[in-house]
């Protein structure tokens, strides 16, 4: 994710040059914050947008996957973010009960 670790520096390092982003997480309260802290990191008016997702449940990621293609024309980069190393395989959330 884009709210701490890797993916912040990540994300902090495209704001400094000026890339507009597209940032997902599960928390809005996380994502307003990371939003006005990369927006004071560069001099342009670069755009960000965010959306709250929860990588665990497969529905929400296929929604905001299309939500994001009709949303925008084109993305340049996507920075996959998100993983898990399980010892168990499992598909969704729904399948953990």
């Amino acid at each position: 994710g884009c709210t701490s670790g890797i993916g912040l520096e990540i994300v902090r390092g495209l704001a400094k040059n000026d890339f507009d982003l597209i940032l997902l997480g599960r928390s809005e309260e996380k994502l307003k914050a990371l939003k006005l802290e990369l927006l004071d990191l560069t001099t342009k008016n670069i755009a960000i947008d965010y959306f709250i997702c929860d990588f665990e449940q497969l529905s929400q990621v296929a929604a905001i996957s299309r939500l994001i293609s009709s949303a925008y024309r084109s993305l340049d980069v996507v920075i996959n973010n998100a993983g898990v190393w399980e010892n168990k395989f499992r598909k969704d959330v729904s399948k953990l009960k």
